[in-house]
């Protein structure tokens, strides 16, 4: 934006980093719009976009941002399903952007190079989920056929009291759930986490079962086949009661 002067504005991958929204590859190029950008050209690294007529923006840092519908439709034609997901995941999840701005962007993404292999991506989106990893596992059970029942479980013993909240869960009968954890390592792997994550584990078993899953897990495509391997074992147990 600085080498394209006061008039550039953040849009596609760049401007949802700047929106705080998660999901994002590590690397993303960095590109600008300018109106009447067809007068400029990229330089080196930096990549000059087609300026979008109507494109909206907002303010961040006193930069001009395209607004999340535009950044969206900008995006996600030219990401990968998992990280399509994640940012449209996000974006519901951080309040940015509601069913119907998320629908607007969709349509505002019609017609634009890549777009035709995301149009069974859209409706793949869940506010629910709080993070990219478990954007990952929800993906990875649906691709397998055993989709969650249920996002941010509430867990509660059998006088009604609240146990935890589980991140995907799987309903094994009247009184049980199978609950899988995504657990994020910067949010783990300190000692409080730890101790915090085992009594609360220890609480939940009282009433679930729970899988654990990092993103190594998530990566090595570990957790679906996890989750249908409990699911099978659980449903040949003994009817409880």
């Amino acid at each position: 934006m600085l080498a394209y002067g006061p008039e550039a504005i953040a849009v596609g991958k760049g401007a949802l980093a700047l929106h705080g929204i998660l999901g994002l590859p590590l690397t993303i190029p960095i590109e600008a719009a300018v109106p009447r950008g067809t007068e400029r050209r990229n330089r080196g690294d930096l990549r000059l976009r087609q300026f979008d007529n109507g494109l909206e923006t907002v303010e961040i840092a006193g930069r001009r941002v395209a607004d999340v519908p535009w950044a969206l439709a900008q995006a996600v034609p030219e990401l990968s399903r998992g990280n399509a997901v994640a940012v449209m995941d996000s974006a519901l999840n951080l309040g940015l952007i509601d069913a119907r701005g998320l629908a607007r962007a969709h349509d505002l993404a019609r017609g634009r190079r890549g777009v035709a292999r995301t149009h069974d991506w859209w409706c793949l989106a869940d506010g629910r989920a709080e993070s990219p990893l478990e954007t990952a596992g929800r993906l990875d059970c649906l691709d397998l056929g055993i989709p969650p029942d249920d996002l941010q479980v509430v867990i509660r013993d059998r006088n009604g009291r609240f146990l935890g909240r589980g991140d995907m869960g799987w309903k094994i009968d009247d009184d049980r759930w199978l609950i899988a954890e995504m657990d994020g390592r910067e949010f783990h792997e300190s000692a409080a986490a730890l101790l915090y994550d085992r009594r609360r584990q220890n609480d939940l078993m009282q009433v679930a079962d729970v899988l654990r899953f990092t993103s190594e897990d998530s990566r090595l495509g570990l957790v679906a086949s996890t989750v249908r391997r409990h699911l099978r074992v659980a449903h040949t147990r003994p009817t409880r009661g």
